[in-house]
């Protein structure tokens, strides 16, 4: 460890030349441990590998973040709104289609409720109150007459 902090660091911020200048040192100390007998040698190598594997993966980042900032071609952006148009116009031709099942429901709903209120009202605006022994009988007019037999209807005189 102590060959990591005789050496300076390099100057500016380029990534790049600070992770080799490191991995340089880490490589300084693997030499050193490897004469002298040191256990830490596997570790040093384990931290040269991570270095590396991170360094690779900062630069792909760094790759996709600048791919990523790259302005849209016209052809792609002609795709990404057909897709978008295409995906509201067949979300709201779901949407249509719902409410179109909930209106023709509510109508057939609310027509058997009326033809259920018409039935019951009928009989409220025409009511039967037919009384024991009443006759009724229905008119041509669409009227209604009734009437009933106060004495006995004349029949066949007794002996």
């Amino acid at each position: 460890m102590a060959a990591l902090r005789g050496h300076p660091e390099p100057a500016g911020d380029d990534a790049g030349a600070v992770v080799q200048a490191a991995q340089e040192k880490l490589r300084r100390a693997v030499q050193t441990a490897g004469v002298t007998g040191d256990p830490l040698t596997i570790v040093l190598e384990a931290q040269i590998a991570m270095l590396d594997a991170q360094h690779r993966l900062h630069q792909d980042n760094v790759a996709a973040m600048q791919q990523a900032r790259q302005p849209i071609g016209k052809d792609d952006l002609n795709e990404l709104l057909r897709r978008a148009v295409y995906q509201m116009d067949h979300s709201l031709t779901v949407r249509a289609v719902q409410l179109q099942r909930g209106v023709i429901a509510g109508a057939t709903a609310a027509a058997v409720a009326l033809v259920a209120i018409g039935w019951l009202a009928a009989g409220w605006w025409h009511p039967r109150a037919d009384i024991s022994g009443m006759t009724c009988q229905d008119e041509a007019n669409g009227g209604r007459v009734c009437y009933m037999w106060v004495t006995p209807p004349p029949g066949p005189a007794k002996p």
